[in-house]
C-alpha cells in the first residue's frame, strides 16, 4: 500500500520546491549559493531565504578549525621506516574557491599535507627529524605555499606522533606439510 500511495510524496515534493526556505547563518559560517544561471554567490551571517526550485545551499564553517592527518608512512634519508601523524589548525579565507576549486576540499588538504610530510621528512634522518626543534615551523610554511590555491590559510602544522616502525614476518614459520 505504501509503495502504491507514494507517488502523492513525490507531488507534494516537488510542489515544496516552489515555496522559499530560509536558513539562519551563524557567525561561524558563511552561505555559498548555486544559482540556476550557474552563478555563485557567499553570503554572510543572519537571516537568509532561498528558492530550492532555483538555488541550492551550502552552509560552510570558514572560521579556525583543526583537522587531523591519518598516519603517514615512509622511509628516511637514512633507511628507517617510521609512522608519523599530525594536526594542522587552519581557516577558509575564500569560500567558493574551497568549495568550486576542489572535489572534495577536506581530502585534498588531508592529501596535500601527507604529501607536503613525505617531501619533507624524507629528506632528513631519523635523528635529525627527532632533534629539530624547528620541523614544526618548516611543515608550515612548506604546507602554506601548497595550499595557497584551495582558499585556505595554515596557521600551524604541529607533528603528534613520529615513531620508527618495524617489519615482522612470519614467512616459512609454520610450514604446511604435504
Amino acid at each position: 500500500m505504501e509503495s502504491f500511495l507514494g507517488w502523492i510524496g513525490q507531488i507534494v515534493e516537488w510542489f515544496g520546491l516552489f515555496i522559499p526556505r530560509r536558513i539562519i547563518v551563524k557567525a561561524t559560517d558563511e552561505l555559498v549559493k548555486y544559482k540556476w544561471d550557474g552563478s555563485v554567490e557567499v553570503k554572510g551571517r543572519g537571516l537568509r531565504w532561498y528558492l530550492p526550485f532555483t538555488t541550492e545551499v551550502v552552509e560552510i564553517t570558514v572560521v579556525r578549525q583543526p583537522l587531523d592527518i591519518q598516519p603517514t608512512f615512509f622511509t628516511t634519508k637514512d633507511n628507517i621506516s617510521c609512522m608519523v601523524d599530525c594536526v594542522v589548525m587552519y581557516e577558509i579565507t575564500d569560500s567558493i574557491t574551497f568549495l568550486t576549486k576542489n572535489y572534495d576540499g577536506f581530502d585534498s588538504i588531508s592529501e596535500c599535507i601527507n604529501a607536503v610530510l613525505c617531501k619533507k621528512l624524507r629528506a632528513m634522518t631519523f635523528k635529525e627529524i627527532q632533534e629539530s626543534e624547528t620541523i614544526d615551523q618548516e611543515l608550515t610554511e612548506c604546507a602554506s605555499i601548497d595550499v595557497e590555491s584551495f582558499g585556505i590559510e595554515i596557521e600551524y602544522v604541529r607533528l603528534q606522533n613520529f615513531t620508527k616502525t618495524y617489519t615482522l614476518s612470519f614467512v616459512g614459520a609454520n610450514k604446511p606439510s604435504i
